[in-house]
């Protein structure tokens, strides 16, 4: 199945680490070859809950009965905290982002990696040396 860029899709599976049910509605953000999409779900006032790279087969095309539902997001578990996720991008290459607890993306590798470890390597540098970095205004 195929999707595009802004699509709106349904989510076919829960992902309680995210506080996502399936039947939750999501948008396509990036799609990723041969099978990834990255997709958003926002709640209704418009704050991002999540951005996650999923499967075309974690997702359904929306349906032209399709029905939109309000409920609560569920608790999530590291709701309160950072962290740094690994994906592959469309030329099945290696990268990083790093990502707040309300799904937005703060910052990544800027580049993709033949390898995983290459890619740890990478995060491991930037995990050490952004505490010592100094903040240059260059505006």
């Amino acid at each position: 199945m195929k999707f595009e860029l802004l699509e709106p899709v349904v989510l076919a599976r829960d992902l309680p680490e995210y506080g996502l049910k399936a039947g939750d509605l999501g948008v396509v953000v990036e799609l990723y070859e041969p099978d990834g999409l990255e997709v958003e779900f926002v709640t209704a006032s418009g704050r991002t809950q999540a951005v996650v790279t999923l499967r075309v087969k974690d997702v359904k095309k929306v349906g032209p009965g399709d029905m939109i539902a309000i409920r609560q997001p569920e608790d999530r578990p590291e709701a309160s905290t950072y962290r740094f996720e690994i994906y592959r991008d469309a030329k099945g290459e290696y990268r990083w982002r790093f990502v707040a607890p309300n799904g937005r993306i703060m910052a990544d590798s800027g580049e993709g990696y033949k390898t995983k470890e290459a890619l740890r390597r990478s995060l491991e540098s930037f995990r050490e040396h952004m505490v010592k970095a100094e903040i240059v205004d260059v505006a």
